[in-house]
């Protein structure tokens, strides 16, 4: 049961570095959707000290105040949102990046062309001039050792018991 959990971090770090490329993507297009709504934000007119002064009668609908304070609420909750996943994400291929560097050259060629370009094993063997089995080897060691530092602690938690065992 160890060793699967112990895969398991390496299945995600290969599903981390093939998403990698998306996720700079999904950066880009959320900080255009921020600017956008900031600039919507900016726009929308609030007087504050009339908000709720304005009758609103006993028929559930919001006046024109409330429903612009809405609209402004619903905006920034959106931000915070885009705000608190671009962080999120930036975090983890920062981790991925810092990862990868702690890889020889060769590795990180590898690591690059096949999990992030997309790169088949034979074309990786090519450019690296080896066997394609042996890229495949280089690259089951490479993602072993990332898996190792993006989730350190919780795979040599694991190792140890399966050393013991």
């Amino acid at each position: 049961m160890q060793e699967f959990e112990f895969n398991d971090y390496k299945r995600l770090t290969r599903g981390y570095l093939r998403d990698y490329r998306t996720w700079q993507s999904a950066i880009e297009v959320w900080a255009s959707e921020k600017a956008d709504i900031d600039s919507e934000l900016a726009s929308i007119p609030i007087a504050t000290s009339k908000f709720g002064g304005e009758a609103g009668g006993g028929s559930g609908e919001l006046t024109p105040t409330e429903r612009e304070a809405n609209r402004r609420v619903k905006f920034t909750e959106r931000a915070l949102s885009i705000a608190r996943d671009t962080r999120e994400l930036r975090r983890v291929m920062k981790n991925i990046e810092t990862a990868i560097g702690t890889l020889d050259d060769e590795s990180k060629r590898l690591i690059v062309m096949h999990y992030i370009d997309g790169r088949t094993w034979m074309e990786v063997a090519d450019a690296l001039a080896c066997s394609e089995s042996g890229a495949r080897q280089k690259g089951y060691r490479a993602v072993s050792k990332i898996a190792a530092i993006l989730f350190g602690s919780k795979i040599n938690q694991y190792t140890q018991v399966v050393l013991i065992a």
